[in-house]
């Protein structure tokens, strides 16, 4: 997807840089049904923090909505 990734070692979540991360989490929770956290709250600012402790199709059908909202918000 082209996204600046940030990944702490030892943990089962990333971070991606995302342009206005506050709307990102909101729109992707009410539009795209996927839970996502704003980085500040981990001390990363700009970023979300996406968590990967699922079941691998749970975190393919999450990821291709993510990708859907990035496509439509350029």
């Amino acid at each position: 997807m082209g996204l600046d990734l940030w990944k702490p070692e030892g943990a089962f979540y990333v971070f991606p840089k995302i342009k206005n991360s506050a709307n990102f989490v909101w729109n992707m929770f009410k539009k795209y049904k996927v839970i996502t956290y704003p980085g500040e709250w981990f001390g990363v600012k700009d970023r979300v923090r996406f968590s990967y402790a699922l079941d691998i199709d749970k975190i393919e059908e999450g990821l291709d909505r993510v990708k859907n909202y990035l496509a439509k918000n350029k």
